[in-house]
């Protein structure tokens, strides 16, 4: 068990995010985020991987769950594995 409680919008993360990342990368490289299903990949080398396999790893779930904490409601924000390649493909 880690003792790292990242929360993505807490006050105290979006304030100071970076000892959070650095704890992420030593004792959980990939974490799940306690209140949801999601994980946070903090790896570079994970990062990568992630960001290039878009139909095994989709974030569909975190824009929506995103996009709701935003606005309230939630929207029909999925993309196809082909625009989510090629979004994925400017960053990686």
């Amino acid at each position: 068990m880690t003792s790292i409680d990242y929360e993505p919008a807490s006050p105290a993360v979006t304030q100071d995010p970076y000892p959070y990342y650095e704890a992420m990368r030593r004792e959980s490289p990939v974490y799940r985020i306690p209140s949801s299903e999601f994980y946070a990949v903090s790896r570079y080398d994970d990062v990568m991987r992630v960001l290039k396999d878009p139909e095994v790893f989709s974030s569909n779930g975190m824009r929506l769950m995103m996009m709701s904490a935003m606005t309230g409601n939630v929207q029909n924000m999925a993309l196809d594995v082909e625009d989510i390649r090629a979004e994925r493909e400017k960053v990686a």
